[in-house]
């Protein structure tokens, strides 16, 4: 599902500010929500994400895969220069790295992050959401689930390069989001999205 930003501490941290109190995120359909790592610490034993600076300060997640086909994470819209990480463990100093990421992979952003990875069926993976040498801000985390395509939300559309070519795909296991406006008068449909500029 979709969520809203996160309510802050009397002090300002983050609820999700460490690894045992990690934002659940449910629903195999993906979703995003949103927040600010501005007022986020790091915890003793916690790991340097994505080989950046130490001490960057994060927000984790949790989330238990339903199936076995590769999900997606990102933090396309975000407001500062991320990293991504996903682990499995059940302590913060005893995490075993699943993928992490600095800059997305196809080299189409520049602040945002993004990883890919095959789930088991009824593990629970930790995601953490930090800063680029020790950057920090508002982000937003987007998901798709196992079946689902990576591009299925709005803010997680895949870019197409700036020259002629042609694309296929398909819509099976594609969604439709909560305010995703009606194409073509058609409001009972699927999509996967795209963008695309200019040279």
């Amino acid at each position: 599902g979709i969520g809203s930003g996160e309510t802050p501490t009397a002090e300002g941290v983050p609820p999700n500010d460490a690894f045992a109190s990690g934002r659940a995120l449910s629903g195999r359909s993906g979703g995003s929500v949103s927040g600010s790592t501005a007022c986020a610490t790091v915890e003793p034993g916690e790991p340097d994400h994505a080989e950046t600076v130490p001490g960057s300060p994060s927000v984790w997640f949790r989330w238990e895969a339903d199936g076995g086909d590769t999900a997606t994470f990102d933090t396309f819209g975000s407001e500062f220069d991320t990293t991504l990480a996903v682990y499995q463990g059940d302590a913060v100093d005893g995490l075993t790295l699943v993928r992490a990421n600095d800059d997305a992979t196809d080299g189409s952003q520049s602040i945002e992050s993004r990883v890919r990875f095959q789930p088991e069926v009824g593990e629970t993976y930790h995601i953490v959401v930090a800063g680029s040498n020790t950057a920090k801000g508002g982000y937003t985390l987007n998901w798709s689930g196992p079946g689902v395509h990576a591009n299925d939300a709005y803010a997680a559309a895949v870019n197409l390069p700036d020259r002629v070519g042609t694309m296929t795909g398909s819509t099976r296991f594609a969604t439709r989001e909560a305010e995703e406006p009606a194409h073509l008068g058609h409001g009972d449909g699927a999509s996967v999205w795209y963008g695309f500029q200019p040279p």
